[in-house]
């Protein structure tokens, strides 16, 4: 495994973005993780949209591996959370959890969102989607 997507990117992979498809068919299904946490805004977006059912089966075909939250995630994440807190540059819970499990496994994060994600000190980002 070389990376690990965003919520952001798994929307626009599943949008059929030509510029991010165009990147993940130079590699295969098993360099992509995907976060429990981003399955979780996944799953919720699912549940609150018009097309719940069609959207809920697409999310069980993905066939990448589920990476959970794991206790040195959440370790590299308070370490973070403090970090961003003392410069007064904060970011969502949820992307410092992201952030984390990129960092513990020393993944690439393929995210859309480069303006909070470059704040995190060490983190590798790259935008597939903007290039």
């Amino acid at each position: 495994m070389k990376f690990l997507m965003d919520t952001n990117v798994l929307i626009a992979l599943m949008k059929r973005n030509t510029s991010l498809l165009a990147k993940m068919r130079m590699y295969t299904p098993s360099d992509f993780g995907l976060s429990t946490i981003v399955l979780f805004e996944m799953q919720y977006g699912a549940e609150r949209s018009q097309r719940k059912e069609e959207n809920l089966a697409k999310l069980e075909l993905l066939p990448f591996e589920k990476l959970p939250f794991t206790a040195e995630d959440a370790r590299i994440a308070g370490t973070i959370k403090a970090f961003l807190y003392n410069q007064g540059t904060p970011i969502g819970a949820y992307d410092i959890q992201i952030a984390a499990q990129a960092l513990s496994r020393r993944l690439i994060l393929l995210t859309h969102n480069t303006k909070e994600f470059l704040r995190v000190p060490n983190l590798e980002v790259a935008d597939w989607i903007s290039e």
